[in-house]
């Protein structure tokens, strides 16, 4: 083999082991994000009317105004689905899926229905935030 063939294949081996790693992070960061969401998992709490941040969560209190817990689910789920992307990415079943024969007939399936996830979590995360819709 030539140089610019080695060099070829291995800047396709790595484009193909990040695309995998951003397919799983794309798989994991809606899981993670509802799951922070539900379990109360922000990696920080702010509170815009005193300007005062507390890490992890922090409930709503009378004297600070209302709680900011968006920012840090998305921190949350951004180092958490990256921590695992990267993990996913070295791991060697996904680097070469036609090795195991198992993940090589259900990956193409399963790459197809992807796009069903956010669609199947946004109810989830609607209902978990009824609370600020519904003043009782």
């Amino acid at each position: 083999m030539t140089t610019k063939s080695l060099e070829s294949n291995e800047a396709t081996r790595q484009g193909q082991t990040q695309g995998q790693a951003l397919m799983v992070f794309s798989v994991l960061a809606p899981c993670i994000y509802v799951a922070c969401n539900l379990y109360h998992w922000p990696l920080f709490t702010f509170f815009p009317a005193t300007n005062h941040l507390t890490w992890g969560w922090a409930p709503m209190s009378d004297d600070e105004g209302p709680a900011m817990y968006w920012y840090g689910w998305l921190l949350s789920t951004l180092i958490l689905g990256v921590g695992l992307a990267g993990l996913a990415g070295l791991s060697s079943a996904l680097k070469n899926p036609t090795s195991n024969p198992l993940l090589s007939k259900l990956l193409p399936h399963v790459l197809h229905l992807l796009w069903i996830l956010p669609l199947v979590l946004l109810p989830v995360i609607v209902y978990s935030l009824k609370f600020y819709w519904l003043h009782r």
